[in-house]
């Protein structure tokens, strides 16, 4: 559900079509590089993998680092975040179908005392090019407002109070804000629940029994904790009220439900080929109408990822391959777009060599020396570091705090962002690196 989405995953093209890829072989060379991971304590999540309608491998992992040591039942539902935007767009591109919308209907229709409503288009809602900002971002700081439950008077006033990043059509920038508004549509049109929506045109036709959408008061169990690895151990994590992010980041669902979903929406068994072929990305584009493109080498497959506090998930389909894979991870200490390149490229006979994993012996007794307020005038974020006694914490101003995990004598990194910050007490500064940016910030 985050802004930040990052998953670029790699495939080889010299493969026959009449062959299956998924061959005994590679599933024992995956079950090993997943074994590997789980031995360095690294992930804890499932995948599952499809090819030509049928299911071909699954996983459940890292669960016997985890207290209990059980694993979860097969059916144990995750937070899947934003794949819940591609659902929403493919409900209402089914209720275009049905001629009781259209894409090309004004905001207007429906919102009408929204910011530039008589201009936004539906069409533009769902490419991210209407303009509309993040409500999850209030106050132009992010903060975990929808950590608590919010009325939906709330939403809609914040979405009204941001207004436009730029005008309708002019720009792209995600949205977490249009596609709220676009679930409202949902339920204006059909005149039910977005959770009674989601049963209706997805899950009993296509009979997905471990997929649902949160309801006012809903009181879901067998849910998957997410965790954060601090001070070295798994910690649970407080997530997003998910009642707040009704059809952009709520529904619950496992791998190998989005896998059926994937396999339907490509066999024209929830909408029409012509629908679909309408929403994919244009060439060169990263965003069609609620579905992304996703790069492999010179192949594409489409879908959605979804990111929530704990979670993080993709689901793909290769159309040229008749593939599907998902995988839903709610517990990261090593790059799930890492741990997606190693699978497909053991699939497809990618070289890829494990990664390497160093233990170094925290030394939370120097920690108090790292500890102040590092700033620069060329950033935008004063950045305080806080000792928590077995780890240190960062936290930009008016940001979410996050953990730093010692990996170096002065080295810390936060995987989640893909940060890192190195230490300088003798010279008063620290150089924060952030997916190849650098910069030094001195302390106060």
């Amino acid at each position: 559900m985050k802004k930040h989405i990052s998953f670029i995953l790699y495939l080889l093209c010299s493969i026959s079509l009449s062959a299956q890829i998924t061959t005994a072989d590679k599933k024992l060379k995956i079950d090993e590089f997943i074994n590997y991971l789980e031995e360095n304590n690294q992930l804890i999540g499932s995948i599952a993998i499809n090819e030509n309608g049928k299911s071909v491998y699954s996983n459940t992992f890292g669960y016997k680092n985890m207290p209990n040591s059980e694993a979860p039942a097969a059916n144990q539902q995750y937070q899947i975040g934003s794949i819940s935007k591609m659902v929403t767009a493919v409900i209402l591109a089914k209720l275009q179908e049905e001629g009781k919308l259209k894409f090309t209907d004004k905001l207007a229709a429906y919102f009408p005392k929204m910011p530039s409503a008589q201009t936004i288009t539906l069409n533009q809602m769902l490419k991210h090019t209407s303009g509309m900002q993040d409500y999850l971002i209030r106050n132009d700081t992010v903060v975990d407002w929808l950590i608590q439950p919010q009325t939906q008077k709330d939403l809609l006033e914040e979405i009204k109070r941001q207004g436009l990043a730029f005008e309708p059509g002019t720009d792209s920038q995600y949205s977490n804000s249009a596609y709220y508004l676009l679930a409202r549509i949902v339920e204006k049109v059909t005149k039910m629940e977005y959770a009674d929506a989601l049963k209706k045109y997805i899950t009993t036709p296509l009979k997905m029994e471990n997929t649902r959408a949160y309801e006012k008061d809903s009181k879901f169990t067998g849910i998957a904790q997410a965790y954060q690895k601090i001070g070295g151990e798994w910690t649970a994590i407080e997530d997003f009220h998910f009642y707040n992010a009704s059809g952009v980041g709520d529904i619950l669902s496992t791998p190998a439900d989005l896998n059926i979903f994937m396999n339907a929406l490509s066999g024209g068994k929830i909408i029409k080929p012509e629908s679909l072929k309408a929403m994919l990305p244009a060439e060169k584009e990263p965003f069609g109408m609620g579905l992304m493109t996703i790069p492999f080498y010179n192949i594409t497959g489409y879908g959605h990822g979804g990111d929530t506090l704990g979670t993080h998930s993709v689901t793909t389909f290769i159309e040229e391959y008749n593939m599907a894979m998902t995988y839903t991870v709610n517990g990261q200490d090593y790059g799930t777009n890492d741990f997606a390149i190693g699978v497909l490229s053991i699939l497809f006979d990618k070289k890829f060599d494990y990664p390497v994993f160093t233990s170094f012996k925290a030394t939370p007794a120097n920690y108090d020396t790292y500890v102040g307020v590092y700033k620069n005038p060329q950033f935008p974020l004063d950045i305080t570091i806080t000792n928590m006694g077995t780890y240190l914490q960062g936290q930009g101003k008016g940001q979410p705090s996050f953990p730093l995990t010692q990996t170096g004598e002065k080295t810390f990194e936060f995987k989640d962002a893909n940060l890192t910050i190195v230490f300088n007490p003798d010279s008063n500064n620290m150089l924060l690196t952030q997916s190849g940016y650098e910069i030094t910030m001195t302390r106060e």
